[in-house]
This record gives structure tokens, C-alpha cells and sequence, in this order.
């Protein structure tokens, strides 16, 4: 499924098929490294807080009200999926893809410092120092 995101032609698709990823790796963390089930309100931060990860607590109130909304209502960013959005709302998944590129080798046990890197930042960074 991540691999496959960029395929999808509109942001909103990209967002909930990586937010499915994010679901499948909290499942993995869960039942791999015993991380406690928090909520999806809380499930980011746990996440980030049990993997070393960087976290941005406003960035991911975006992506968890983005989720809701679309999740629940079928809204996203306040208006019917396929139209236009805030520039803000544009970005997430592509921060939520950076987060999940972060999460996916945490939890196959890289422990790089790439892991730990701003997953909201669009700079270059080493998976693995040289």
C-alpha cells in the first residue's frame, strides 16, 4: 500500500491509504513491541514516543482532525472530497507518507539516525550514515 500512494491522482486518496499504512504499522507495533493501544487520537504520538521518532504535536492535530473528518463525515478539509483545498491540507499526506518512511524501518529495528530525523521537513537526509 505505500509503495502504490503516489499513484493516487487526488490528495485526499493518498491521505487515507497512508493513514491505513500508519493503522497497519500500529498493529505491528502492538503486537511485536508490546505498544500500548492509546486511541486514535493519541496513536501518532505513541508511535513517535516508543520508536524515537520526531513529533510535531500541532502537525499531528491536523492530520488527526483531517482523518476524522474524513473518516466520519467524508469531508475533507472541510468540504467534499475532489475539491479544493487549504495549501495546509495539501501537504499532510505527503507528511504522513514522510512519517510512515520513518516508522516502516523503526520497526524492522533500524535504529538510524534517519528514524529520528523531521518527518514534516522537506530536506535531505542519510538513511544510514556513510
Amino acid at each position: 500500500m505505500h509503495s502504490r500512494t503516489p499513484l493516487y491522482e487526488w490528495d485526499w486518496e493518498r491521505f487515507i491509504i497512508e493513514y491505513m499504512v500508519l493503522d497497519g504499522c500500529w498493529k505491528v507495533a502492538k503486537s511485536r513491541y508490546g505498544v500500548k493501544d492509546s486511541g486514535h487520537s493519541y496513536r501518532i504520538k505513541t508511535l513517535c514516543e516508543a520508536f524515537d521518532i520526531s513529533y510535531d504535536a500541532d502537525l499531528v492535530r491536523k492530520i488527526v482532525n483531517l482523518r476524522n473528518d474524513l473518516f466520519h463525515e467524508t469531508l475533507w478539509d472541510g468540504s467534499q472530497p475532489c475539491t479544493t483545498v487549504s495549501e495546509d491540507a495539501f501537504r499532510q499526506p505527503d507528511n504522513l507518507r514522510r512519517l510512515n518512511q520513518r516508522l516502516i524501518p523503526a520497526l524492522l529495528g533500524y535504529k538510524t539516525p534517519y528514524v529520528k530525523t523531521a518527518w514534516w521537513s522537506l530536506s535531505a537526509c542519510w538513511f544510514d550514515q556513510p
